[in-house]
């Protein structure tokens, strides 16, 4: 376990609405109640959220691959994963009740090749989908993207939002697919994608504030990994000492 800051989060250990199979290697955990909760076990997870707020992170720095089938009900859902090898993410997330939000934040150093998988449905109306990935591809590493979205007719005043980039410090074969699948005309749907340095611009304007190139970098990395994620200001600064 990394050492991350868990005054506020509740282990997998003290889950008591739990299911562990260890000959299949799954992990089925009911969630009904407000709270914060650290998962980093090497199994995968079924997680069924209901009528509650609830933010999760995921330490995967030493785990080569994770999934997750998410199930939301009427329930407010943060998922922050991050990690520092390149972890194979895949993740399918069924949303339903009204008002259910989910929010995912996936951030990663890649080391090698990679793959991140998603596929979100929504399956009742005024639902919503924030979904964001920031990878850094280092040295040979490259990372494939996708993300699908789905909204059913019938299924209005829906809104999703994907937002995909990849910092790639070599010309190495990354690639995004944010596909949005709607049949309904009352729907509020948006993508984007970029594969690239960061701005030369914000480079220049760190450096010009007398830090030298490698220091701009990783203030620009270290905002760009850590920033958006959704976990508190003792996490981050954890995280920023990792990277």
């Amino acid at each position: 376990m990394m050492d991350v800051i868990v005054v506020n989060r509740i282990l997998l250990e003290r889950i008591k609405n739990k299911v562990v199979d260890d000959e299949n290697k799954v992990i089925k955990i009911n969630i009904n109640e407000d709270g914060n909760i650290l998962l980093n076990n090497n199994y995968k997870y079924v997680l069924n959220i209901k009528n509650c707020n609830t933010n999760i992170l995921f330490d995967v720095t030493n785990k080569k691959d994770l999934n997750i089938d998410i199930n939301t009900q009427s329930s407010n859902v943060v998922l922050n994963i991050i990690s520092f090898i390149g972890t194979n993410i895949n993740i399918s997330a069924k949303i339903k009740g009204d008002s259910s939000d989910l929010e995912v934040y996936n951030s990663h150093i890649a080391k090698s090749k990679m793959k991140i998988n998603m596929d979100i449905d929504h399956l009742s109306s005024n639902t919503i989908s924030n979904i964001y990935n920031f990878v850094v591809a280092k040295d040979d590493a490259n990372c494939d993207i996708k993300v699908v979205s789905r909204v059913k007719k019938g299924y209005k005043n829906c809104n999703l939002n994907q937002d995909s980039r990849i910092i790639s410090y070599d010309k190495i074969n990354n690639k995004i697919e944010p596909i949005l699948l709607i049949d309904e005309y009352d729907v509020n749907a948006s993508h984007s994608a970029y594969i690239g340095m960061f701005n030369d611009d914000y480079l220049f304007y760190l450096m010009s504030r007398g830090l030298s190139k490698k220091e701009a970098n990783n203030v620009l990395l270290n905002a760009f990994l850590i920033g958006k994620l959704k976990i508190s200001n003792e996490e981050k600064e954890l995280f920023k000492n990792k990277i």
